[in-house]
């Protein structure tokens, strides 16, 4: 992430009163052993979709390519296949009047002109120093936050495609370091963004923190020399409408 190193990350934000949250781009040591996810898919919600079990990291087989353990690991975990599409379910999104940027400005989204730079008010701890955006709003109890990570970065290893990030990100969402109690993955998809045309990966899962049930959407993004993630939550009975503002704020990621 602009050449700083992550070992681990935790988010802490205030949702509808109290809700402790943890980032999804938790950096793993090199002797960490890495567990992804199998191909992605469009989301929808089915009585098959199983919670990925954190806490069983397989052995790893250094002969065995990286896609065929994790094919090997969740092959009994049944998600339908559908289009792909970022596209949401024809639901009312808010104008994206204002533009959050990166420091550098070489990063730029569009937002609801409700939204606010959240730095300093999502987490007080800084832990989240490395998000260059996080953004949303608290009455509306939408959060998002962004970085990105070089693909020459060396503790990448062994990443070394969307998918292994993507991976990586749902892996640290859903572990038993995450106060995202029972996480469930809930829908998965291939992703075009309609400025950048990069593509990536979308996941969407389902917990609890604090009692309360949180939807988070991870969105990971593949440029050509770095890597993307946009960590977005809300409370899970605003699902349709915060996936729909996801989906159109994400859309509008520009690097220049």
């Amino acid at each position: 992430m602009s050449g700083m190193k992550y070992t681990g990350m935790a988010l802490a934000v205030t949702l509808s009163a109290a809700l402790i949250f943890s980032a999804c781009g938790k950096k793993a040591k090199k002797d960490e052993q890495p567990v992804e996810t199998d191909s992605v898919v469009e989301f929808a919600m089915d009585d098959s979709t199983e919670a990925i079990p954190a806490e069983i990291i397989p052995e790893i087989d250094p002969n065995e390519s990286y896609a065929a353990q994790v094919q090997a690991e969740l092959g009994d975990v049944e998600i339908p296949t559908t289009d792909i599409t970022t596209k949401t379910a024809a639901v009312s999104v808010p104008a994206l009047s204002q533009t959050m940027s990166t420091p550098d400005g070489n990063v730029q989204i569009k937002v609801p002109g409700t939204w606010t730079d959240l730095k300093g008010q999502i987490d007080a701890t800084g832990a989240l120093e490395g998000y260059s955006i996080q953004t949303g709003s608290t009455s509306e109890a939408l959060f998002l936050t962004y970085t990105s990570e070089a693909k020459s970065d060396a503790e990448n290893s062994p990443i070394t495609s969307i998918d292994d990030y993507s991976g990586w990100l749902v892996l640290y969402a859903t572990s038993v370091e995450s106060p995202l109690q029972n996480a469930k993955v809930i829908g998965k998809s291939d992703i075009r963004l309609t400025q950048s045309t990069m593509d990536g990966k979308k996941t969407v899962l389902e917990g609890t923190s604090n009692g309360q049930d949180v939807v988070f959407f991870i969105y990971a993004v593949e440029g050509a020399t770095s890597y993307h993630q946009f960590c977005c939550w809300a409370p899970a009975g605003l699902r349709n409408a915060a996936e729909a503002t996801f989906d159109a704020v994400v859309n509008t990621f520009t690097v220049f």
